[in-house]
């Protein structure tokens, strides 16, 4: 994360699964926004709203984990737009079926 840029995850095909965590961890002295987008088709892909809203870097190291119980979409990825400073971003993905 540099500059102001934006980096994307791949995108995450979730079509068999019910359940999802998503785990962020950033260091650094980074500033931006973390954005999660969803699709039906795969092709237009939407952001997910959240309340409360996600933390955001805020110049700081930190990490939080995103819980996307029922998550009905078959398409998942995660945005990243830097706005100021540097640092890394992490992200991982765990999906559970309920079956």
């Amino acid at each position: 994360m540099a500059s102001t840029n934006t980096i994307y995850t791949n995108i995450q095909n979730v079509l068999n699964v019910d359940n999802h965590l998503l785990e962020l961890t950033y260091t650094g002295t980074a500033t931006g926004t973390i954005s999660v987008f969803g699709s039906v088709s795969g092709i237009n892909f939407y952001a997910l709203t959240f309340d409360p809203l996600l933390s955001q870097p805020a110049g700081s190291s930190g990490g939080y984990l995103i819980d996307l119980t029922q998550y009905a979409g078959p398409f998942l990825y995660i945005g990243y737009t830097n706005a100021s400073g540097s640092g890394t971003l992490d992200a991982w993905i765990c999906s559970k079926d309920i079956n």
